[in-house]
């Protein structure tokens, strides 16, 4: 396995690790807010944190001329979405006793045009918030991103992460998301979450990869 994957599955492990946080003693309807805290908030090993995009999406990280996933209207990313959880994902979460058709509609009607993220960064739960596009400048660098100038200017910036708007239903407590993250040229992976909340918890009950590089 090449260094760069290994260090990718370390970030998005990382990512991963809110898979039961708490919010409350008692279920309560959550809103957008809610959910992104508790999917972006991470550990990191050094107290690092991910550099969140601004803008939702599947993949073009919202960033003018930057577009890693090619995904750039509601028809290219129903398709690509739909033809990800029919090979990967749909049987999967059926024999989990998980019908997930109603969320990826909503999903998909959610994210048909981007959004600004309205949260607020917070450092010690391991995510900025790029409000200001104090990043775009090594993203934007051609003929490739400057990671190595990242790397160096920023060593606790691990990595840029995009999520998806997410689709959640009250009553379930089931919740349908896309996060994707990458660290560099060749090293960065997007995917689908699905999660559960109850009893205060938001617990991750599968995920379905959409592209790697």
């Amino acid at each position: 396995m090449r260094t760069g994957m290994k260090l990718w599955m370390i970030s998005i492990a990382c990512l991963l690790c809110c898979t039961a946080v708490s919010l409350a003693h008692e279920p309560v309807p959550l809103n957008d807010d809610d959910i992104l805290r508790l999917v972006l908030s991470t550990s990191f090993p050094d107290s690092g944190f991910t550099v969140v995009v601004p803008t939702t999406g599947f993949g073009d990280f919202g960033y003018k001329g930057f577009n890693l996933a090619d995904v750039n209207h509601v028809e290219a990313m129903k398709s690509s979405i739909c033809k990800a959880f029919a090979h990967r994902g749909c049987k999967e979460f059926a024999h989990s006793g998980y019908d997930v058709s109603a969320l990826l509609d909503s999903l998909i009607i959610r994210n048909a045009k981007p959004s600004n993220i309205k949260l607020n960064s917070c450092l010690e739960k391991g995510y900025f918030v790029d409000h200001d596009r104090t990043y775009e400048r090594y993203v934007l660098r051609f003929p490739k991103p400057g990671w190595d100038e990242w790397h160096r200017d920023h060593p606790k910036a691990h990595g840029l992460t995009q999520v998806s708007l997410p689709a959640y239903d009250a009553k379930s407590g089931l919740c349908l998301i896309f996060v994707g993250t990458i660290r560099g040229g060749l090293d960065g992976a997007g995917c689908l979450l699905l999660y559960r909340y109850e009893g205060g918890l938001f617990k991750l009950l599968g995920r379905i990869f959409l592209w790697e590089v």
